[in-house]
This record gives C-alpha cells, structure tokens and sequence, in this order.
C-alpha cells in the first residue's frame, strides 16, 4: 500500500484537531468534577482550525515572474517546429480542440472574456507539450507557459479524460459490412481469408516507477511501462484498445484479460481471427506465426509477417506523432 504523504497544512490541521480533540476532553473532565474551565485554549483551536479550513494556502500567495516566451511566439513557427514541440501540427491541433471543445470543465464560464477555443487550445497544448517533453518537471512547464503549476496538473488530466472519451467514437469495432472489407483485402493482398485485423501488445515508457509495486512495471528490457493490447485493420487503424496492465505482464496474458477473449463470441464470428506473433497461443480467434519454424511453416512465417506488420506500422505512427 502506497504511503500516505500529508502537505504542512494538512499535517498542521491534524495536529490542531488532536489539541484541539484533548482541550474539550480536559474541559468535559473539569466540569464534571465542578471546576472552573478556561475556554480560552479551546477558543484558540478553534480559531485555528477554522482559518486553516477557509484558506488553501498558509502563506499569503504573491504572483511570481514567469516566461511567457513559448506561449507568445508558439504561433509564430512553422510547422515542423510547431509539431515538434506540441507532437501535433497547428492543422491537427485545431481538428482535436475542435472534437474535445463540448467535453465539461475544458471551455471557461460564458463572462470570461476570452474565446472558449482558444482557452481549449491552450489546455492542450500545455498537455501535449508536458507529456510529449520528457525529464520536464511541472514547475518548469508552467514557468514557460505562464500559468500556477495547479492549472497545468488541472489542464492535463482535463485533457487526458476529454480525449480518453473520444476513443468510444474513434476506435469501433468493425461491423458486419467492415469486416467484409477487411477480410476481402486480407484475401486478396495477403491470402489470408477470413482475418479482420492483427493483435499485438505495445509498452508505454515512463521516466520513473510508480510508487506501489514498483517492480512489477518493470518489462523485460528493464525500463518501466504500462502496457497496452490494441488490433487494428487493414489500414493501421485502431480497432480495439485495452490498457492498464504493468509492465511485466505478458502480452498473451494481457490479451487473455481483454474482451476480445472472454467475450470472444461479440467479436468474432464464424471463422474470423486475428493474426498475431509467437508470444500467443493458437486459438479459433487468434492465428500467431511459428516459434520455431521448420520447411513450410517458415514460408508461411514470411507471408504472415507480411500482413501482420500493419499493427506495427500502426503502433510506429502512434508513437510518431
């Protein structure tokens, strides 16, 4: 279990609720020995508390000098700068602000005077630019930007859930008539009938462990991860995505632990499969290429990876971006 770490106003407040908790318990003792109380300790905890609760901060909060370089002059790049600073171009920035600008909590109260866009636009490109940035701490992102280091936390897990609702819209599972179309390329181009898309696991980096279980995120390059389980079709896009699994799981025990398998049946029908490297088992929904491949099974190992690396190249334009 994670430990539990408290701010000085938080540890204050507790020490203050326990002087305070053992004032009244004198006081309750006192009066029913038919002393006289002096309320004034209570009085004075009382007090305490009372402002600790109203005001976030113990110390008056003074605005401090920042660079508001990057934010100012951001328009003004090209595009290849823009993109490699934000991992979005200005053209894609727009089409994403666009999608997400209805979600709640991203678009400021009607009397603001700025443009709703442009304060969405703003969250996202201090999300994209802190999560694209590695080694840069949230002191530093606000100092470039401009803004307290509680907006940009607040901005990026605004952004985070905004976008996380968007995959419901963007990665569907294929229906009945999609398949067809996957499936005939597969056939045609491949020779792989029946198929509708490739599975694979991918690892997402981070900089350090998390706090509890540390070692389990640990992969088996030695780097710390979350990992992911995604298929995509024809065309490298996504299809289904499934995340959340440390670093050391296996990816054929992180797909067995996806819908895709417990729930096969809403998945597949017939005989529809996936293709998929040696790391999974053969089953009715998943065909993997050969762990060691002997006469045919390795021409059929070229072939397979012929069709299988649309998940790859998939995975390789995510990353890229």
């Amino acid at each position: 279990m994670p430990r539990v770490r408290y701010t000085p106003r938080q540890q204050l407040i507790q020490a203050c609720t326990e002087e305070f908790t053992m004032a009244c318990g004198m006081a309750l003792v006192l009066l029913e020995l038919g002393l006289q109380v002096d309320g004034r300790q209570i009085e004075m905890y009382g007090l305490l508390l009372t402002h600790l609760y109203q005001h976030r901060y113990l110390n008056l909060r003074a605005r401090k000098p920042y660079s508001t370089d990057l934010r100012r002059v951001l328009d003004e790049y090209n595009e290849e700068d823009f993109k490699a600073i934000i991992r979005l171009s200005p053209d894609d920035l727009d089409i994403l602000a666009g999608l997400v600008s209805g979600q709640p909590g991203l678009v400021r109260d009607e009397q603001d005077d700025c443009d709703p866009l442009s304060h969405v636009k703003l969250q996202l490109r201090i999300t994209l630019f802190r999560l694209g940035t590695k080694g840069l701490s949230i002191k530093k992102v606000a100092w470039i930007f401009g803004v307290s280091t509680g907006s940009v936390y607040a901005y990026t897990w605004r952004c985070i859930y905004a976008i996380d609702r968007l995959s419901l819209q963007f990665i569907v599972w294929p229906d009945q008539a999609r398949k067809a179309e996957i499936s005939q390329w597969f056939r045609k181009e491949k020779g792989f009938p029946n198929c509708i898309g490739a599975v694979d696991g991918v690892p997402f980096e981070f900089d350090m462990g998390p706090e509890y279980e540390t070692n389990a995120w640990i992969t088996r390059k030695h780097s710390f991860a979350m990992g992911a389980t995604a298929t995509c079709d024809h065309m490298g896009r996504f299809t289904y995505a499934s995340t959340g699994y440390v670093g050391s799981v296996h990816d054929s025990t992180a797909y067995k632990n996806s819908c895709l398998y417990r729930d096969k049946d809403q998945f597949f029908q017939r005989k529809e499969y996936l293709l998929a490297d040696a790391a999974y088992a053969l089953t009715p929904s998943i065909i993997p290429r050969y762990k060691i491949p002997t006469g045919d099974q390795a021409a059929f190992n070229h072939f397979h990876g012929v069709a299988r690396v649309k998940i790859e190249h998939a995975f390789g334009t995510h990353k890229k971006s």
